[in-house]
């Protein structure tokens, strides 16, 4: 089962990483390194402003610093939305996952690419 929620702090957790990795201190000198992180960022950066733009605190009124964030609340039927919406939820839904699958396939060449070249 997918349940398209999240905690607030681990959205947070994606942008941290970004940038992380492209402070000046941590930057490779490898070009092909450099080039797999410049693609792992864009990718995260993707999903970070996917999470700004499309999900929201829910149940409304938590009261906590690390809220439950959902997917477009608003549109999910089980959630604070209607049937009727259930073809703009799904739209979302999918954005997510396009989102998420280019996350991932960024962070295994990533991996690939620096196992292949620090021996890790």
């Amino acid at each position: 089962e997918v349940n398209h929620a999240t905690r607030h702090n681990n959205s947070e957790v994606i942008i941290d990483f970004v940038r992380s990795a492209e402070s000046a201190s941590n930057e490779f000198l490898t070009p092909e390194i450099k080039s797999e992180v410049t693609r792992l960022c864009v990718a995260a950066k993707g999903l970070h402003r996917f999470f700004i733009e499309h999900f929201d605190e829910y149940p409304y009124g938590q009261g906590s610093v690390n809220f439950q964030i959902c997917l477009a609340p608003q549109l999910n039927c089980d959630r604070a939305g209607r049937w009727e919406d259930a073809e703009k939820y799904d739209a979302l839904v999918s954005q997510l996952f396009s989102k998420t699958n280019a996350l991932m396939s960024a962070y295994q060449q990533w991996r690939i690419v620096v196992k292949k070249h620090l021996y890790v």
